[in-house]
């Protein structure tokens, strides 16, 4: 064990390192527990801490996989279409287990990129049999604006199985061994439980690589039986995942109304442009390209690199490797063609008479549901990591030995350059959810249930944060695909239903009938207190609901009125 570290010693040193500087500050937050840092302003993160929390439950034999009803209470909702990522949910809970969630958030997103970096690096050290080019590969799969700069979401840049598995599918064929092909559909299998995104991306690259292969063998009848017998392991895997989603038709057609919005992440220039880099302002500023733009369509997740891409026309110039890039390059290309979306966007400018691939492939589910086509990128990593191995491996044949190490750190440097961008954090303190501790020292806690205002999808986000450190049931949330039968519930009581619009509703006498009636329905399905975050946007439309109730509890963030509270206030 020692003499491998010491082999792979330079791995661990250059992606340690850049783990910690490239996304700095982030490691300076692991065991920093005097602030609750999160590496990312997104609220999205806090879908990503509740599916840790809710995935403790899930374990604990309190909840449902499928189901819940401590989101949209009483009547809850499916879960069948949430972006469960198996991995992120066991890692980032085992990890809040030990310590604060928001410093186990830090440690799992640094976990996360030297996995995928270190998956990338034995795909390449087999593929190489070089150990510096492999590094140099791992490099761009780890770290590039794809894998290491979506802070908010663990289900997206969880991409180990995706080089592995098409390792161990390379192996399988070539060693003609059964293992090996086992190994690979089983990889490829449990992708679904971590995301479908990338799942879809894992099946084309395997596609690819059994077209290859099926070439030279497609004569074979073992051939033939051990593709059969790696694509019933990934479909028997995977089925208990997708079945639940394809099952039922009207909830597919709902879950898919989200896709059919305008597309995201398909600006062109996004794939030359890293927006987001500490310097792109100035450089960019003068040459009329509207970065601004760019930010509001694009998660920033698009850009290649300059290097890769040179180093890639490097080795295309070399006929040797051109047969053996080939089916890279056309990998390649698929995914980036994917990735512009239905129709190009230049400058933020959109041709729409120039239908692209997915458009017609939108008539399929599984690409409709991409409508961030950014997430086609995941695909992209592996054959982009390769082809720049080829054309690195290009540029250093005439180089002596001794100095190849060097340059490939140099090289390395450069592309971590490229590929830098600074999070945006966001720091919770203590006064936004000391509403929480003052309900934690409430009698009868088992009986709490929370109407939080102002209601809406953005402000839901926040709300689940608060849900996975207090665990009180609550009438709204929010989901990755949230059914509209999830708001029935609301529809039906004039107080949520009026709130849900962002109007005031206040007692008076002639409408203290419904208002006492709409209170005492909720009583009667457990509801007991309204949080009132009249810090939120969207807060001073509905703050004339409480200009005659006096609040429980009140700080400089949040109001908490009970039930009687509100009745207090008729007149």
């Amino acid at each position: 064990m020692l003499r491998i570290l010491r082999h792979h010693l330079h791995f661990i040193l250059v992606v340690g390192v850049l783990a910690v500087v490239m996304t700095w500050p982030v490691a300076s937050y692991v065991f920093e527990s005097d602030t609750f840092w999160l590496p990312s302003h997104g609220p999205d993160i806090f879908i990503e801490m509740w599916n840790a929390w809710y995935g403790q439950r899930i374990i604990a034999g309190q909840a449902d996989f499928y189901f819940t009803d401590l989101l949209f209470y009483p009547h809850g909702l499916p879960l069948t279409y949430h972006h469960f990522s198996i991995p992120s949910m066991l890692a980032l809970g085992g990890l809040s287990a030990l310590m604060p969630v928001s410093n186990a958030y830090c440690l799992a997103y640094l976990l996360w990129i030297f996995l995928n970096a270190g998956s990338a690096y034995v795909c390449l050290l087999y593929l190489f049999k070089d150990k510096w080019l492999a590094l140099l590969g791992a490099i761009i799969f780890g770290f590039s604006r794809t894998s290491a700069y979506f802070f908010s979401d663990f289900s997206l840049t969880f991409l180990p199985t995706l080089p592995l598995a098409f390792l161990f599918l390379h192996r399988g064929i070539v060693e003609h061994r059964w293992k090996q092909l086992v190994i690979s559909g089983i990889l490829a299998g449990l992708t679904a439980w971590s995301s479908l995104y990338t799942f879809t991306c894992l099946l084309l690259t395997l596609a690819m690589g059994i077209l290859v292969f099926a070439r030279s063998r497609w004569r074979d009848p073992n051939f033939w039986l051990r593709m059969m017998m790696l694509l019933a392991l990934v479909g028997i895997i995977s089925i208990i995942r997708i079945y639940p989603m394809m099952a039922d038709s009207q909830a597919l057609e709902a879950a898919m109304e989200k896709s059919i919005s305008v597309e995201m992440g398909n600006e062109l220039l996004t794939f030359f442009i890293n927006y987001q880099h500490p310097t792109a302002q100035q450089i960019f500023s003068d040459l009329n390209i509207s970065l601004d733009s760019m930010a509001a369509v694009s998660s920033g997740r698009s850009y290649l690199g300059w290097l890769p891409l040179i180093l890639i026309g490097l080795g295309l110039s070399r006929s040797a490797y051109r047969r053996r890039m080939l089916p890279w390059l056309i990998l390649l290309l698929t995914f980036l063609i994917l990735r512009l979306g239905s129709f190009p966007r230049i400058n933020g400018q959109v041709f729409f008479d120039i239908p692209l691939p997915k458009y017609y492939l939108n008539e399929f589910a599984v690409f409709e549901a991409f409508y961030v086509s950014d997430y086609f990128g995941v695909g992209a990593l592996l054959p982009l990591a390769i082809l720049t191995c080829f054309g690195l491996k290009t540029a250093l044949k005439s180089v002596p030995a001794k100095r190849r190490p060097l340059l490939i750190l140099l090289a390395a440097a450069l592309i971590a350059f490229e590929y830098h961008g600074m999070p945006e954090p966001r720091i919770i303190k203590d006064e936004r959810i000391a509403y929480i501790q003052w309900l934690g020292e409430q009698d009868d806690q088992d009986s709490i249930r929370l109407i939080n205002l102002p209601m809406g999808k953005p402000h839901a986000k926040h709300y689940l944060f608060s849900q996975t450190l207090s665990g009180y049931p609550i009438v709204e949330g929010v989901t990755n695909r949230t059914p509209p039968g999830a708001y029935a519930y609301i529809q039906n009581n004039p107080l949520l239903k009026a709130w849900r619009k962002h109007e005031p509703v206040r007692c008076a006498p002639e409408n203290q009938g419904e208002y006492l009636a709409a209170l005492d329905d909720l009583d009667k399905d457990g509801f007991s207190h309204v949080v009132f975050h009249h810090r939120r946007y969207d807060a001073d439309r509905v703050e004339g609901s409480f200009q005659d109730a006096r609040p429980s509890y009140q700080n400089e963030r949040a109001a908490v009125y009970t039930l009687e509270d509100l009745r207090q206030s008729c007149p």
